[in-house]
């Protein structure tokens, strides 16, 4: 009974911290985490956090792996798909990534997001943007991950000018810029624009309300 008590807690507190772990772009130990939790607990469930943190990763082959076998359980699951579809992407199989995009938009007639990701791919001038894009966000979060953020700032910069309304860039230059330089201010409006779109995101909600305070505070300071 102890023993088994034992292995449920280190399940929760490796998924915590996993979670925790890839909600602030460290996305190297949140992987080793993941894995960690693979080797008590082989369920679908961590097979596809420890899948996420390897597409993070760019270890897309990798990642097909683990997508593969949750999607053997889960057939029809809407996040694995889409994570495949963007594995797929990456290593140049984007017909099947079209494909796979196209049953999602066909069962979720509603969902926005999913139609303009399947615009994007079918698009070659978009899909290639679309790519680029998110090669800067991964060289970003190694750089993050690695406390460089003067570097990864650089590279979310760039995939800012390419896609100014891409949610996670907008998290990740708002972070980087507090990390840095602790300029709450001109972090603000790039956090704001990624909690806009991602409005249920608690580390959204977390860091923006963070900043905003820091903000207020310092213009009384000057205030006074």
């Amino acid at each position: 009974m102890i023993a088994e008590m034992l292995n449920d807690y280190k399940k929760k507190r490796l998924r915590i911290k996993g979670q925790s772990l890839m909600a602030r772009g460290r996305i190297d130990k949140a992987s080793k985490a993941f894995e960690k939790l693979l080797l008590i607990e082989n369920s679908p469930e961590n097979q596809y956090n420890y899948a996420l943190t390897l597409l993070s990763r760019a270890k897309y082959g990798k990642a097909e792996s683990y997508l593969l076998k949750v999607l053997a359980v889960y057939p029809d699951n809407e996040i694995a798909m889409v994570s495949m579809a963007e594995c797929k992407l990456h290593t140049g199989d984007w017909q099947e990534a079209i494909r796979l995009l196209k049953v999602l938009v066909k069962d979720h007639p509603t969902n926005i997001n999913y139609k303009k990701y399947l615009a994007t791919v079918s698009d070659a001038d978009k899909r290639n943007q679309y790519i680029r894009v998110q090669k800067l966000i991964k060289h970003a979060l190694q750089k993050y991950d690695n406390k460089k953020f003067s570097d990864a700032i650089i590279s979310l910069e760039e995939a800012f000018s390419l896609d100014n309304d891409n949610t996670t860039v907008n998290y990740l230059l708002g972070t980087s810029i507090i990390m840095q330089s602790h300029d709450y201010e001109k972090a603000l409006p790039f956090l704001e624009t990624a909690l806009k779109s991602s409005p249920d995101n608690v580390a959204y909600q977390r860091i923006f309300r963070m900043a905003a305070q820091r903000v207020v505070r310092g213009k009384k300071k000057l205030n006074n």
